[in-house]
């Protein structure tokens, strides 16, 4: 992916260029508003932006808020650089200033001086996709193209698709016809406000327990009331920082994610014909999985799920606890391991290149220790650095989040088992 970096600092330029590079970015620059201009209308394929708050020339909102027009996108649209995501750089971070750039069109702030990895974590999350959220759908409803833009960015940043709607009207309409796992929308539209429209959603069968969450500058106490007693489930004074709304629709988004995976699962433990899978050898003996994920919520689901399909399950949080438990075992600890490959301490990739390290010594002073061990990858489809690096590291294949038997049973059958 690339990125263009505008920075009066050739000093500052060059920092950043080095932590993105050093995260697999292709790095352009820029010195100042205009070298910028024309480096999003000439070159192509252009993801993210990261901008100085003191720009020559030229204030950095109104240059944000000038690439970010109608006009200057659609003349971007052909390059790809129309779905650009801003990060401001500053010494001054503060709510004022926050406020101000996501209503133009921002995507995130970050303070000098940072941490390094820090610059790159905020664009891996901007960039990246968080895999557990990718089948999710959220409508947003809001006359306001800024608020409607200011919303997408942060449910995008949670890794979850959006829709929009201008009125409740055509929300309404859409919801008629597609699946929708969270409304957030504003309370006064034309053609249908929000207050009618979430009546409608609370009065359809099919609809009824759908989140509703009200994006509004109204704050008065009475009128919030008056939301929650006709079916709201949360509400948002506007104007709101990203942080804030993305820690709100984060609770929700993961409680229907919850609920989602649950109810297959709970599908999973009232079939009676599904079979348990067993591992290699002889004696039909349970397959041996190590499930590794950060996310408690996940451990539990899959815990369940591959308990239902006959596994022995063993779990860890991250990928240090599985390569101590690895050097510490006597014989091989595990037919299979699933392993997330964003984790604090230790990462999936260099977890797994430390494993297949010891394996090496492992082998070679024990026959009898077995064949290397079998490590999948918990992800969506990886783009191809990911993909190079993970084959590199020794992973053996993937599986996309969140857990689906019919994509679990047949991983399990090809590496680690068959059929009893």
């Amino acid at each position: 992916m690339r990125v263009l970096v505008l920075d009066g600092s050739s000093m500052v330029r060059r920092f950043i260029r080095e932590e993105l590079e050093w995260g697999d970015y292709e790095v352009l620059e820029a010195a100042n508003p205009e070298e910028a201009r024309e480096v999003l209308l000439t070159e192509p394929g252009i993801s993210l932006l990261t901008l100085s708050m003191v720009l020559e020339g030229m204030e950095a909102f109104d240059f944000l808020a000038e690439i970010m027009s109608r006009e200057f996108l659609a003349q971007v649209a052909p390059l790809g650089n129309d779905n650009l995501h801003a990060v401001f750089v500053t010494s001054n971070d503060n709510d004022e200033d926050r406020l101000r750039g996501y209503y133009i069109g921002a995507a995130d702030f970050i303070q000098k001086p940072w941490q390094r990895g820090d610059l790159l974590a905020h664009v891996n999350s901007l960039l990246g996709c968080r895999t557990e959220m990718q089948d999710l759908n959220v409508l947003v409803v809001d006359d306001s193209r800024t608020i409607r833009r200011f919303v997408r960015s942060g449910v995008s940043r949670l890794g979850a698709q959006v829709q929009e709607a201008d009125d409740g009207d055509t929300a309404w309409q859409y919801l008629q016809n597609h699946d929708v796992d969270l409304v957030l929308t504003d309370l006064h539209m034309a053609r249908m406000g929000g207050d009618e429209l979430c009546l409608k959603i609370r009065g359809n069968k099919r609809l009824s327990e759908l989140p509703v969450i009200f994006l509004s500058s109204n704050a008065d106490d009475a009128r919030t009331l008056a939301l929650f007693k006709i079916g709201a489930t949360d509400y948002l004074t506007k104007p709101c920082i990203q942080e804030e709304l993305m820690a709100r629709l984060r609770v929700h988004l993961e409680r229907e994610l919850l609920v989602r995976t649950l109810r297959e699962v709970s599908g999973i433990e009232a079939d009676p014909d599904i079979e348990p899978v067993v591992g290699p050898g002889t004696g039909g003996e349970a397959c041996r999985v190590l499930l590794v994920d950060d996310a408690e919520v996940n451990l539990a689901v899959g815990r369940q799920l591959l308990g239902r399909l006959g596994c022995d399950v063993a779990t860890a949080t991250c990928g240090r606890q599985v390569v101590d438990t690895f050097a510490r075992a006597r014989s091989r600890p595990w037919d299979l391991v699933l392993m997330d490959l964003a984790m604090p301490n230790l990462d999936g990739v260099a977890a797994t290149r430390e494993i297949r390290r010891l394996e090496v010594d492992r082998i070679t002073a024990d026959p009898d220790w077995g064949a290397p061990l079998t490590i999948i990858a918990l992800t969506s489809s990886p783009d191809e650095t990911q993909l190079a690096d993970c084959i590199d590291a020794g992973i053996n294949d993937f599986l996309a989040k969140p857990f689906r038997v019919d994509k679990v049973r047949p991983l399990i059958e090809k590496w680690a088992g068959q059929p009893a």
